[in-house]
């Protein structure tokens, strides 16, 4: 990018902290914020790459010394950050109502899904890997 010119909105890869969402990758850079079309992965593909993507976020060291600093502090940090991932969540489940799937509750994903990864990403030496949280997720969604 040519010096001088400024970046366009949208562009930046990570929010500055203090503004919105912080820590959180904006709009349009994970998949589970993508519009799904045609030749979108079906269930439980969406909930499997939601997982996924947080179990990898949540591996990242500098990622989780910030998670732990939010849970640590309590109060309005850790709500928002909850409330951030239910939204996430209540999209995705939404989608697949939309398809015609059946879905569980948002508290019920929220359960089964974030409560186990937040968990063992703070408190636990345990690694995140992709076959437990297709695991989680396989839990959660009915045969």
């Amino acid at each position: 990018m040519a010096a001088g010119r400024p970046r366009r909105a949208g562009t930046a890869r990570w929010k500055r902290p203090g503004r919105g969402r912080g820590w959180l990758p904006r709009r349009g850079r994970h998949p589970f914020w993508r519009h799904s079309g045609a030749g979108h992965r079906k269930p439980p593909g969406d909930l499997e790459r939601y997982a996924s993507d947080l179990a990898k976020d949540l591996s990242d060291p500098d990622t989780l010394a910030l998670v732990r600093a939010i849970v640590g502090t309590g109060g309005e940090g850790a709500g928002v950050c909850r409330g951030e991932r239910q939204q996430q969540l209540e999209a995705i489940l939404e989608r697949e109502q939309a398809r015609g799937n059946q879905t569980p509750t948002v508290e019920r994903a929220a359960d089964a899904l974030l409560a186990p990864l937040y968990y063992r990403a703070v408190f636990t030496d345990q690694a995140l890997t992709p076959e437990w949280t297709r695991t989680l997720v396989s839990h959660l969604l009915p045969d």
